[in-house]
């Protein structure tokens, strides 16, 4: 009997793998050595037992991919190079995984009749590829709609590989530890600034332009990461992890509590107004949507606690320095606003299609008599509207409500399933709403090629594929009928 095609090619792949591999060494060596790069050349010999393991074994690219997530900046690489990289790097844990698929059997699990993101995922396509065809700058707007192509295909490969429950459990606990280093470095940023180890050529380069400071004289810490706002989303969706994990578990309490206290120290070192409302959005959705009173009685004695501290220790002035509210920082409020008004123009402008993805700076400033325009609308929902037009806005929507509905149903389903499974589902949806709260003053952290959306797409398939984990270990065991059970071998007729 001849082997469906799908095996055909997987048997092929697990047998070419190894020449590959060869293949990909000598040649990568060779053109190195031609290109007179050395260097290149041994950190590609380092790197080449990381390749062949994550060919055999391509779910761990998924936990290299949340290594990386805090890695925006580094030494002399500047940001669209290590973004480039990622990007390459999930392409290829995608790939990978893709073909582990065809070269195995596997037992067709319980999954939802129907995928609750894929109106999601076909509108966001749609839509990108109308806008494209229509923008102003068709090949700019054409690596958007790579990215978000390239998300879906990652995301549709990690939701079908039926990860078991301990391998999500891992990932969440990896995120928490590798934000730790992450947030002391956060935290020395704003202390000592830039100089020496502590930034990266770019960040160096940017505070020798008179760096980013706040009226308490400090300067805002970014980590590893490109910008202050994404520090802070990133410190902000980890101190909640963590400040979970503390409150479910009894093991290793005290220790996450404190890096939940460290993780805060470093949000707080972004300055970042959004990351805090975002913050405190997910506690509060938390407080609403939890089933576990224990852990509402928890976070809520946490926030009044906190908030209490904070209004008791420290003066009312410094409080009003930090946030930036004092009358003479009107231009920046101004700013923001004046953002949001430049993309409700051109969403007036181009209602049907919008700009195309990356082209609301460019038309932004055409609009403009002088001056730069800001990259993006600072806000997702309008982001959406203004490059990807009607349908990329109710594509987003789309994703908000259908993230919000499978939150509330994991966290329902999650309080009779254990510890493990409760503490998976709600730290999955306090993130995804820390993200969506950021990014009704900021975007980019939800969808699109940023480590923040990648992360999120991970947590989303994560999400799926536990839910339908934890469905197919509590369906019945199926129990033939009595007519069949009385003919079946061994049976007895009654």
């Amino acid at each position: 009997m001849a082997q469906p095609f799908s095996q055909t090619v997987g048997t092929a792949w697990a047998g070419a793998r190894p020449f590959l591999l060869y293949s990909l060494f000598g040649l990568t060596l060779v053109g190195f050595f031609w290109l007179e790069k050395p260097l290149w050349a041994l950190l590609f010999v380092c790197a080449l037992p990381v390749l062949a393991l994550l060919m055999r074994r391509p779910t761990l690219g998924i936990f290299l991919i949340v290594v990386s997530t805090p890695f925006e900046t580094f030494l002399s690489s500047d940001f669209l190079t290590i973004k480039a990289i990622k990007l390459g790097l999930v392409g290829l844990i995608a790939a990978l995984l893709f073909l582990q698929h065809l070269g195995r059997n596997r037992e067709k699990a319980i999954i939802a009749k129907r995928e609750p993101y894929s109106w999601f995922f076909a509108l966001m396509i749609v839509s990108a590829l109308l806008a494209t065809v229509t923008a102003p700058s068709p090949s700019r707007s054409a690596l958007g709609v790579a990215q978000i192509g390239l998300a879906f295909f990652y995301y549709w490969q990690v939701r079908t590989e039926s990860l078991p429950l301990p391998f999500a459990a891992k990932l969440l606990r990896l995120i928490i530890w590798v934000a730790v280093p992450v947030a002391a470095l956060g935290i020395a940023q704003t202390l000592l600034g830039y100089s020496s180890f502590l930034g990266s050529a770019e960040q160096q380069a940017t505070e020798a332009l008179g760096g980013d400071f706040t009226p308490l004289g400090l300067e805002r810490a970014s980590g590893l990461f490109g910008s202050s706002n994404a520090a802070g989303c990133f410190f902000a969706a980890t101190a909640l992890l963590a400040g979970l994990h503390a409150m479910v578990f009894r093991r290793h309490r005290i220790a996450y509590w404190m890096i939940t206290g460290l993780l805060v120290l470093a949000l707080l070192s972004t300055f970042s107004r959004g990351a805090i409302l975002a913050a405190l959005c997910s506690c509060l959705f938390f407080l609403a949507a939890s089933q576990r009173v224990k852990s509402r009685l928890k976070l809520a004695a946490a926030l009044v606690g906190l908030v209490v501290t904070v209004f008791l220790v420290i003066p009312q002035e410094t409080l009003i320095r930090y946030f930036r509210l004092e009358s003479g920082d009107v231009i920046e409020a101004g700013s923001r606003t004046e953002v949001w008004g430049e993309g409700l123009a051109l969403i007036r402008q181009h209602p049907l299609t919008g700009v195309g993805l990356y082209g609301f700076q460019e038309e932004a400033e055409k609009m403009k008599a002088h001056g730069e325009a800001a990259q993006h609308p600072h806000n997702g929902l309008l982001k959406a509207l203004v490059e990807q037009g009607f349908l990329g806005g109710i594509a987003y929507l789309l994703l908000a409500i259908s993230f919000l509905r499978i939150s509330l149903d994991t966290l329902r389903r999650g309080v009779s399933a254990g510890r493990e499974y409760y503490w998976i589902f709600a730290a999955i949806a306090c993130v995804g709403i820390c993200l969506f709260g950021q990014e009704l003053v900021d975007a980019g952290f939800t969808v699109g090629g940023s480590s923040m959306a990648v992360l999120f797409v991970t947590l989303l398939a994560i999400q799926t594929s536990t839910r339908d984990t934890l469905a197919r270990d509590s369906a019945p065991a199926h129990r033939p009928s009595r007519r069949i059970a009385q003919w079946a071998p061994g049976g007895t007729a009654s």
